[in-house]
């Protein structure tokens, strides 16, 4: 009786890493690709594929599709983000359990001097959900965030000074 052979995990990425090889030699990279297949490569919904065109990052060729280069940029760039975000997750992993975490255990900013907040510290300091955060800032009732990347980050000592000016609205 013949024993069954058993493949070791190095044997499977072995061939794994064979196989995709041999795909990408008999199937080549196109240079255009549709809406459906560029969200899919980029890893996003149709809607912000479609706000990405909008802003100029991603444009349609004269057939109705995205060039190849458009995506690789798009994808340099996250990678790019995806850096610099590991810098500042290092920096907060050498700060110490206390300082990186509020009582709640939700996570800091990412401002090492501590000058801006992340939202889950401004709804911490006003008690509020970040519907109500939105529809403030939109009448112009609460102080407006800065956008880095997808990050919203707020001035801590704008939301400070708001929190004291609420106070002295109370108090007259």
């Amino acid at each position: 009786m013949e024993q069954a052979k058993t493949i070791g995990q190095d044997d499977m990425l072995a061939v794994a890493f064979q196989a995709v090889r041999l795909y990408a030699e008999t199937h080549p990279r196109p240079l255009h690709v549709t809406l459906g297949q560029a969200a899919e490569m980029l890893g996003i919904p149709m809607d912000l594929l479609m706000k990405m065109m909008s802003s100029k990052k991603l444009r349609l060729n004269d057939c109705g599709l995205i060039p190849i280069g458009d995506i690789d940029q798009v994808l340099a760039s996250r990678a790019q983000h995806q850096g610099q975000m590991q810098k500042v997750v290092v920096q907060k992993a050498t700060r110490t359990a206390e300082e990186a975490r509020p009582a709640s255990g939700r996570s800091r900013s990412d401002s090492p001097d501590g000058t801006l907040m992340r939202l889950v510290e401004v709804e911490e300091a006003v008690r509020v959900r970040t519907t109500t955060i939105y529809k403030w800032m939109k009448e112009g009732k609460f102080p407006k965030q800065i956008k880095m990347g997808f990050v919203s980050l707020w001035v801590r000592a704008e939301v400070e000074a708001w929190i004291q000016q609420q106070i002295a609205v109370r108090d007259v």
